[in-house]
């Protein structure tokens, strides 16, 4: 039986260093945008199982509804992320820890696949957008390919949809300075 000198109601004792209360161990997020996989619900009712659980999540994700996610491959540590101050994801990039990074494979500094929608080529016109031009295409695939520090995985042209891999992170995405034009 347990007494209730034993410890807190979450299984830890009094002041344990090792796990605070479990609403404060959780990543924070209150952009209302985001999203996290698995879910705030999910962490905490496999941490009330075992505390443990939030510092090894298997393939954590921090996403923005209808503009992309980032997925940390492996495990991941996701105790007391203040995900607010640490992942922007914007139209086109997406930036983890903007500036300030801790040492590559600490926090979320460590490989992901990110996933960014609504990506597509700058036009002639100047403006981003569908087209049927295969050439404009292929050589909007090609830019993709030589984003720096990025490894393209996949580009669907028709919705845009682009997928690629990173080590570590830094600043990912498109310089919005150069259209895309056949004659280059």
């Amino acid at each position: 039986p347990r007494h209730d000198h034993e410890g807190g109601s979450n299984g830890t004792t009094p002041g344990s260093p090792r796990y605070p209360p479990l609403q404060e161990d959780l990543p924070r997020l209150k952009r209302e945008d985001y999203y996290i996989k698995p879910s705030f619900q999910e962490l905490a009712a496999a941490a009330r199982q075992d505390r443990s659980y939030l510092e090894r999540v298997a393939d954590f994700c921090v996403g923005r509804h209808g503009v992309g996610e980032v997925k940390f491959l492996g495990h991941t540590d996701v105790r007391t992320l203040d995900l607010d101050a640490i992942v922007d994801i914007n139209p086109s990039e997406v930036s983890v820890y903007m500036g300030n990074s801790p040492p590559v494979g600490t926090g979320l500094n460590k490989p992901a696949q990110v996933t960014l929608y609504s990506v597509f080529p700058k036009l002639e016109t100047g403006i981003r957008g569908y087209t049927t031009d295969e050439k404009v295409v292929e050589k909007f695939r090609r830019k993709l390919e030589k984003r720096k520090g990025c490894t393209l995985l996949n580009y669907e042209a028709e919705h845009g949809v682009w997928r690629f891999a990173v080590d570590h992170f830094s600043r990912y995405g498109l310089d919005d300075s150069s259209s895309v034009s056949v004659s280059e």
